[in-house]
């Protein structure tokens, strides 16, 4: 019985932190190019390293908008990268185009730092710009 007590409360002590609380640290405004191009990085602190990135870009149709971590985005044990990139009329294509590509090597390049694997970097956001990037990636691959 005493082992049988013993067996159940070792279960339960692992079933507690295997739903412990992630905790997550912010990292704002650092700087990956020139101008407006600044990100924040949101990235989990507890978890099992290395993890993967989101690199989220805000919309705005290009003339508007401001890097942000969507709240449906927090708390999923990955960390999410939110750049800023320079605007219409203030930038033309393909400058913007560059600004977000830039912003995605920075994010290969230094998310190893806050515990990130930089093979699992996935591109997304509500922004006409992740489908350039997407398309740049493709016209890459394929040349």
């Amino acid at each position: 019985m005493r082992q049988f007590i013993l067996t159940i409360l070792l279960a339960l002590s692992s079933l507690n932190c295997a739903f412990a609380q992630v905790r997550y640290q912010e990292t704002d405004d650092v700087s990956y190019r020139q101008e407006r191009c600044k990100l924040d990085i949101y990235y989990p602190i507890n978890v099992r390293r290395p993890f993967k990135t989101i690199v989220w870009f805000h919309g705005g149709g290009l003339t508007g908008g401001y890097k942000d971590i969507p709240a449906d985005l927090r708390d999923k044990g990955v960390a999410v990268v939110a750049p800023n990139y320079r605007l219409y009329p203030q930038a033309r294509n393909p400058q913007y185009t560059e600004d977000a590509a830039e912003a995605v090597a920075w994010v290969v390049k230094h998310i190893r730092e806050y515990g990130g694997d930089p093979g699992m970097v996935y591109v997304s956001g509500h922004s006409v710009l992740t489908k350039a990037i997407w398309e740049s990636l493709v016209l890459m691959q394929t040349a």
